[in-house]
């Protein structure tokens, strides 16, 4: 190997080393050194660059590399560099800077792939643009890039803004027709998704075909359930839910408690409230005394 080829290769391991260890001012000053010294570094160690940015939350510098990284025409897998891009405007949470990074891929003839797809998705669910993710997810489709569970787990996400939850559950639907395997998370986000766009009846159903799928429901399954139950004005099956989490021995965090509570305050049913809520755990009875006491729901 020559003396330029192995300089590259350490430059390269460096930069990927930062990346891997969130020292994303280690991997510029490692960028930086490459051209003082004459060496023009791959498209390995600027997508390492851009992931090492990501990572820290440093999104303006990870499109700044993008850009110098575009100007300098690097090749191959130039599409590395846009997916890296995208990412970080994901995570930095610059949902319209990932769409213009997506525009601007197809305008250049480089097709997405699904990482960023994927990556556009998620940055457009975390700020409530379902229409824009359902849309970012039929291009996917469009173009013969499979979704994959994340795919379907971040447009599922994503319709639980805005009344949504259609959506998502013809989505949920769409999962195991094309043969992937639901988790507990998958029916979680679908779930929320119910709770959001006040859907009761739905957060039940999928929560029984949750344990009909042998999975085994958590606490973050039933605080929406309940949640989505007291919305609708469901006061008894705010009752059962807290009785099936006292047979699974789960812990309910302070938002399904809340949310159990109110249901029964609702539905002129407090005494049947406070039976159940005294046999939780004593963590989670502290929690339900003070909630009680804020509702009027103790005994007079």
């Amino acid at each position: 190997m020559s003396v330029h080829g192995s300089a590259l290769v350490s430059y390269n391991a460096g930069v990927s080393a930062c990346e891997k260890g969130r020292q994303w001012q280690q991997a510029l000053l490692l960028l930086r050194e490459s051209w003082e010294v004459m060496l023009r570094v791959d498209v390995v160690a600027y997508s390492a660059g851009i992931s090492a940015c990501d990572k820290g939350g440093q999104w303006q510098q990870a499109l700044s590399l993008l850009r110098e990284a575009l100007d300098l025409k690097l090749e191959p897998n130039v599409i590395t560099i846009y997916s890296a891009g995208i990412s970080a405007c994901e995570r930095g949470g610059k949902w319209q800077e990932a769409l213009s990074l997506l525009g601007e891929m197809s305008e250049t003839e480089v097709a997405p792939n699904l990482v960023s797809y994927n990556a556009g998705m998620r940055a457009c669910a975390q700020v409530g643009q379902w229409q824009r993710a359902l849309l970012l997810f039929r291009d996917m489709k469009a173009v013969n890039s499979e979704p994959n569970i994340g795919s379907y787990m971040s447009g599922i996400s994503a319709c639980g803004q805005k009344r949504g939850d259609g959506q998502a559950l013809s989505l949920l639907s769409e999962v195991t027709e094309v043969g992937l395997e639901l988790d507990v998370l998958a029916y979680n986000i679908a779930i929320s998704a119910c709770e959001k766009g006040g859907q009761w009846q739905h957060s039940l159903v999928l929560l029984c075909e949750l344990e009909e799928a042998a999975l085994q429901p958590d606490t973050v399954t039933f605080s929406p359930v309940l949640s989505a139950c007291e919305k609708g004005g469901q006061w008894q099956q705010s009752l059962l839910l807290l009785g099936r989490l006292l047979e699974a021995k789960l812990e309910l965090d302070s938002f399904g408690h809340s949310a159990g509570i109110r249901a029964c305050e609702r539905g002129g049913q407090r005494r049947p409230a406070l039976p159940v809520l005294g046999e939780l755990s004593q963590s989670a009875l502290s929690r339900a005394d003070v909630l009680a006491r804020r509702s009027h729901l103790s005994e007079r």
